[in-house]
Parts: C-alpha cells; sequence; structure tokens
C-alpha cells in the first residue's frame, strides 16, 4: 500500500472495480453494482453490458445521494438501535439495496421481476464480508 494519497486511492478504487465485477457475476438479475462514497458520488460501478438504464444521469445522482444521507444519518442512531444492515428501497420495476461498508456503501439494483431479491442481498452481503477493503 502507497503513502501517497491519489496512490492509495487509485488502489482503493482498484479494489472496488474487482469487487462490483465479482458481485455483477453473482445473478443475471443485477442491474447494476456500485461503490459509493458518503455523499453518493460512484467510486466504481458497472451496469451490465445490454442493460438500458432506467434512470438518466441526473436522476441516479439524486437517487444514490438520497439513499447515502440515509445511511450517513442512521449512524447517530447506531447506540440506540444497533448498526444499518442495509437499505432496501422496492419500485415496481427495480430493487435497490444499499450495504454499508465502512467509509463507503455497495448499491446494487436488481430486476423488479426476481422473487429471489433477498437472497441476492444476502449473497452480497456475505460476498462483501469476505472482502477486505
Amino acid at each position: 500500500m502507497s503513502s501517497d494519497p491519489s496512490d492509495r486511492w487509485r488502489e482503493a478504487a482498484d479494489s472496488y472495480s474487482k469487487a462490483c465485477k465479482g458481485i455483477m457475476a453473482m445473478s443475471q438479475s443485477i442491474r447494476y453494482v456500485g461503490v459509493l462514497n458518503r455523499y453518493g458520488r460512484t467510486v466504481a460501478g458497472f451496469i451490465r453490458p445490454g442493460t438500458r438504464p432506467m434512470l438518466n444521469r441526473e436522476q441516479a445522482k439524486n437517487e444514490f445521494f438520497v439513499l447515502s444521507t440515509i445511511l450517513r444519518l442512521s449512524a447517530d442512531t447506531e447506540g440506540a438501535i444497533g448498526k444499518l444492515e442495509h437499505i432496501l428501497v422496492r419500485h415496481e420495476k427495480i430493487k435497490m439495496a444499499l450495504i454499508p461498508m465502512g467509509n463507503v456503501a455497495c448499491m446494487i439494483t436488481i430486476d423488479g421481476e426476481e422473487p429471489q431479491y433477498m437472497q441476492i442481498v444476502r449473497d452480497v452481503k456475505a460476498h462483501l464480508n469476505k472482502i477486505s477493503f
């Protein structure tokens, strides 16, 4: 691990990209996987090839910001109600899960028709628990 901040950031981004690719390979129902910083900005992320995004860039940015804000604000209540495990948002056409990972969070979107979406979320969480960032 380098001591230069730009090298450390690049190494972290590479690590996040590898994790995203591993998660994407877990299920054909995963449409998007990304790592977001505390402000909802994408550090690394991939849309499944051949998948048409449902949100434009601005809509996605706003959605990610809202979810990461909830994640950040929930840190204030950890002492009273425990650590947040994940955030799940269910829309008619898509499911979104945000899974905290220290200073960042993993965001996945899953096809709305997938009946086993919670199993996918559990599998992704188990995968992330095996990785050290």
